[in-house]
């Protein structure tokens, strides 16, 4: 899917490797955030936002194939002759929403809706692209790269992390109860034999 689109191995890696810092900032949120501490879905986003924004400004910092731009407190990769920017898609990747936000989602949507316009070529180049990725309150839970056709659609995408354990635990056996919380078995009533057992050694042809 994201060769066929034009985007290149530099590209995909920046793209795993930002996967990573938002995976490592969701899991801080998850373990220092929570009701007891006043903390809302509105403070955990923000929060998941700028640590993984800061992790991936580290992770870049030194690096001489991908720069780093930081103008309104978000953040743009640049690899490779394209773009990536990152948000939170809180109704899941596969119901990404840019809508009523600020000028900049509008622009990178606008972008992305301009590069679109290849006509029939199956091989146009992404140079705009977003991750959009979904988190709980223990940690990342998906997240995917693609372009957005408009505000709340995707023109294409490939998810690029699954949370394994949210499969596993959905299969998982229920937990056994105590054993003194077991229902004891019924048995079955004992069936009385019709014939009488020989003795040993008595002739079994009478």
């Amino acid at each position: 899917m994201l060769a066929r689109h034009g985007v290149s191995p530099s590209v995909i890696d920046a793209a795993v490797r930002l996967i990573r810092c938002i995976e490592l900032a969701c899991d801080d949120v998850a373990e220092t955030t929570g009701e007891d501490l006043y903390d809302d879905a509105t403070s955990s986003g923000l929060l998941r936002h700028f640590r993984s924004r800061n992790r991936a400004i580290e992770e870049f910092a030194d690096d001489g194939e991908v720069m780093t731009n930081t103008e309104q407190n978000t953040l743009d990769l640049l690899i490779d002759g394209s773009k990536i920017k990152f948000y939170s898609a809180r109704n899941g990747i596969d119901s990404p929403n840019l809508l009523g936000g600020s000028r900049m989602k509008k622009s990178v949507v606008t972008e992305m809706q301009m590069q679109l316009d290849y006509g029939e070529v199956e091989t146009e180049v992404a140079r705009r692209l977003v991750l959009m990725y979904e988190a709980d309150d223990r940690g990342l839970q998906a997240a995917a790269l693609g372009v957005m056709a408009n505000e709340n659609a995707w023109s294409w995408h490939a998810t690029m992390f699954e949370r394994a354990s949210t499969l596993a635990e959905a299969s998982s056996p229920a937990e056994t109860p105590a054993y003194d919380e077991q229902v004891e078995p019924e048995l079955p009533p004992i069936e009385k034999r019709r014939e009488p057992l020989r003795r040993s050694g008595e002739d079994e042809t009478k």
